[in-house]
């Protein structure tokens, strides 16, 4: 084991001294200063010699210079000045490899291509500009396309914000009157009263009989009608909200969470109208009505209402061949105030538009 390690000790520091620059280049240099000494030792036999080979070569080849001072100086020299010849050498290959590169470009280029090459070499540019063209268009269109949705992010960016904007106001304002609505039903007195002035507003904008001037005074008060002259009255915004808020409970409040079979026809009908785009066409022949009896007979729409029930023919007669009276059925007239309170932005008109 002891002396496995030493030889592995001594392997190692042998190679250490040989891959040495110095050692190495001091071994070179010695060995060439002093080749006799080496071929006497391994090349020479004792039996040519008067004496033994140690001290034939301590007798005639002991001179200092050769064993010491010269091999150091040649050491010396391969270690500093070598390299640098080296280092020179290389760089005047890399010189006269590079003038030979310019020298045989400018006879290139002094070179005339034939006619056939000048001819393919155009072809290629044209065509590597009309694919550096087409490669433009293409970023180009690329470019608007992203500006084009940009723009039309940053419009419906900039509505959602004038919505949010313009209906805060408004959801205020239906929050605080849904707290509103919770104080007026207590007052029960003038709650009473609402379902009926509600639905006599709805047909001529006219307030119940039945109704004293302290109710309409408080109505009036507390901003849920509003007279526009005399004896016509409104409901104001904050009354249609209340109106909804009355719907609503009115159909939620129902036995067993259902309907009244009544209330569900209307919804029914309005439904039915409204998948056929009529409820405008319905409003307006319904307000004809109430205003003057009387409508065209070739109007499919009339024939429409006529099927469903909304209205039905009138005892009186027209001097006009072409028209007819007519009334409003009962449903008509709940489908109407149905219609006017949940569509209260819609506009009335007593105009029949002509067939399409």
């Amino acid at each position: 084991m002891l002396f496995s390690e030493l030889k592995t000790s001594i392997n190692a520091i042998l190679y250490e001294r040989v891959a040495s620059p110095f050692f190495g280049s001091l071994i070179v240099s010695w060995s060439l200063w002093n080749w006799k000494i080496l071929y006497l030792t391994f090349f020479v036999s004792e039996r040519f010699l008067k004496e033994n080979k140690i001290d034939y070569i301590i007798a005639n080849y002991n001179n200092p210079c050769n064993l010491v001072v010269y091999p150091l100086v040649s050491t010396v020299v391969l270690i500093t000045i070598v390299p640098f010849a080296s280092n020179g050498a290389y760089w005047l290959h890399l010189k006269f490899r590079q003038w030979k590169i310019d020298r045989k470009d400018d006879v290139e280029k002094k070179q005339r291509i034939t006619i056939e090459k000048s001819i393919a070499l155009r072809k290629e540019i044209r065509e590597k500009e009309n694919e550096f063209e087409k490669l433009l268009e293409n970023k180009s269109s690329e470019n608007k396309l992203l500006r084009a949705e940009n723009n039309q992010l940053q419009n419906e960016l900039k509505e959602v914000k004038e919505f949010q904007e313009k209906n805060k106001n408004q959801i205020d304002t239906e929050m605080g009157s849904l707290s509103d609505y919770e104080k007026f039903k207590k007052e029960k007195k003038a709650f009473k009263y609402f379902e009926s002035i509600v639905e006599s507003i709805g047909n001529g904008n006219k307030l119940p009989s039945d109704i004293g001037i302290l109710t309409k005074e408080y109505y009036k008060l507390n901003d849920i009608i509003d007279e526009t002259s005399a004896d016509f009255f409104v409901l104001t915004p904050k009354g249609k909200v209340f109106y909804q808020n009355f719907f609503n409970e009115k159909y939620s409040q129902s036995e067993e969470n259902k309907l009244p079979q009544e209330d569900l026809s209307i919804i029914k009908l309005y439904d039915k109208i409204k998948s056929r785009k009529a409820v405008t066409r319905f409003k307006e022949i319904a307000i004809h009505i109430l205003k003057s009896n009387y409508l065209k007979k070739d109007d499919s729409a009339v024939d429409y209402f006529l099927e469903i029930g909304l209205i039905r023919p009138n005892k009186n007669t027209s001097q006009f061949e072409s028209e007819a009276s007519f009334k409003l059925t009962e449903e008509g007239e709940k489908l109407l105030n149905y219609i006017r309170f949940i569509e209260p932005d819609s506009e009335e008109s007593d105009k029949i538009p002509k067939n399409n």
